[in-house]
């Protein structure tokens, strides 16, 4: 099924909201935030770190999995 503009620009949307969170720089990523982010689903660029992530396989500080 092809999106419509209005589909494809609440996924970019939702892919910032998630790019903004898994790259903050020098604090330790939000498990609670991302958690809520990811109820609709995760974006597939950022499924495997987001899924590593909240399943404990890679630590939260940022700087570990840069």
């Amino acid at each position: 099924p092809t999106k419509t503009p209005v589909q494809l620009s609440a996924d970019s949307y939702r892919l910032g909201k998630f790019s903004k969170l898994l790259s903050s720089q020098h604090q330790d990523i939000d498990l609670k935030q991302l958690r809520k982010l990811s109820w609709r689903g995760v974006p597939s660029s950022v499924r495997g770190l987001a899924w590593m992530l909240m399943l404990g396989y890679i630590p939260t500080r940022t700087k570990s999995h840069l």
